[in-house]
């Protein structure tokens, strides 16, 4: 196409520089023939010389063009070598077990597994202490039927059969999340949630840590199942945080506490998660405190300098250490609102709770009132400027889809 253009080009000005060399004699008589050829040839030549320097342009910014795309798909095969060589540094690090290594992605990932790996070991080394099969439980019935029989028989389950469920549960993704929020007064806005892991059987039904509670604490499957809800609670807020605008406060057991193996992987797991310290509360039994021997404490405080936020529940004794916990980032005490009442009660003074709230505030400790059940309490405690208040008023417990 560009070379018939050209050739369109010449042979313009060559029909031009002909028909001058026609026209000149007859327009000027004078003009000799040989005159009107030589000025014909002149714009002919000087024509092609012009046809020549506009091509050689043209060809330049062609090149010119060409050199850019090709720069460009440089650039392109350059960053594409670029991710491969990081892709292969990440699997490197995987392989030779250095996570150090590995981008932040690949540290996730490698936390998450040495965490699962760890509860699997777990739960494997109960399975290998069982003594033999667990009670029969008659005649053999179909998978689904003999699970969902077992959820309604939870709490008469053999520890065999706990461990079944609790594994199952994992393989085939049946640990709920339910949330109960914690509502900002007076205005009863959420503000927080508190999150429950609960393990879902085959019927739709929900095992709560009540049915299974106490033949697991016989037979030592209170830690490894605690670390399991635990790890796979955070998971679920994990993966959802992006849609979430508020904190959640998660409960940490004694069992998980004193199992300093596995805390210690959760603590470098959450460490390769820091982007979720605003969305995570921790929460610790005031008994459990005393539990926090230096090595937990250390623990602790990796967690504090990353930004999570600690807070206390279960109080029986409101003999609190302030500064303590101000240091130790405590951020949030929960006191049953029938412990607050009684309090107010035993000091016969009306401005008993709102001492105690004050006492708290000065500290950057936010108390929160739990267990409210009727508008009563919450009139009282209203006027003791309570800010935030949990309990089944305010909303149970519920799915979150």
């Amino acid at each position: 196409m560009i070379i018939l253009r050209h050739l369109l080009i010449a042979l313009i000005y060559t029909a031009f520089a002909a028909a001058l060399a026609v026209t000149l004699p007859l327009g000027f008589p004078d003009l000799a023939r040989s005159e009107a050829l030589l000025i014909a040839g002149l714009v002919l030549v000087a024509s092609a010389l012009l046809h020549e320097i506009f091509a050689r342009f043209e060809r330049d910014e062609i090149t010119n063009s060409q050199l850019a795309v090709i720069d460009e798909m440089n650039g392109e095969l350059s960053e594409s070598l670029r991710r491969t060589q990081k892709e292969v540094q990440q699997v490197h690090a995987l392989v030779t077990g250095d996570p150090g290594k590995a981008p932040q992605k690949m540290g996730d990932i490698v936390a998450e597994v040495r965490v699962l790996q760890k509860l699997v070991e777990q739960l494997s080394s109960k399975r290998k202490d069982e003594p033999g099969p667990g009670p029969n439980f008659g005649p053999e019935k179909p998978v689904a039927a003999k699970r969902a029989s077992q959820a309604d028989a939870a709490a008469k389950m053999s520890p065999a059969d706990l461990l079944d469920l609790v594994q199952d549960a994992l393989r085939r993704d049946r640990i709920d999340l339910f949330l109960q929020p914690i509502v900002a007064l007076p205005q009863r806005l959420p503000k927080f949630y508190e999150a429950f892991s609960r393990i879902r059987a085959d019927d739709g039904s929900f095992i709560t840590p009540g049915r299974y509670l106490k033949i697991a604490e016989q037979e030592g499957l209170l830690s490894p199942i605690d670390n399991l809800l635990l790890f796979r609670c955070v998971q679920i807020v994990r993966a959802q945080r992006h849609q979430a605008r508020s904190a959640f406060f998660i409960n940490i057991s004694k069992h998980t506490l004193s199992d300093q193996a596995f805390f210690r992987e959760f603590i470098d797991f959450m460490e390769a998660n820091a982007e979720l310290a605003p969305h995570l509360i921790f929460e610790f039994a005031q008994a459990d405190l005393s539990l926090h021997q230096p090595k937990i404490a250390s623990e602790l405080q990796r967690l504090a300098r990353l930004g999570f936020r600690f807070s206390i529940d279960q109080v029986t004794s409101l003999d609190f250490d302030l500064d303590e916990l101000h240091e130790r980032r405590f951020k949030f005490v929960k006191i049953d609102v029938d412990k607050l009442l009684a309090e107010k009660g035993e000091k016969g003074s009306p401005n008993a709770i709102k001492g105690i709230r004050d006492a708290f505030f000065r500290k950057g400790i936010d108390l929160i009132a739990e267990k409210i059940e009727n508008e009563g309490n919450l009139i009282d405690l209203l006027e003791d400027r309570i800010d935030y208040g949990q309990g089944y008023l305010f909303g149970e417990p519920k799915l979150r889809r």
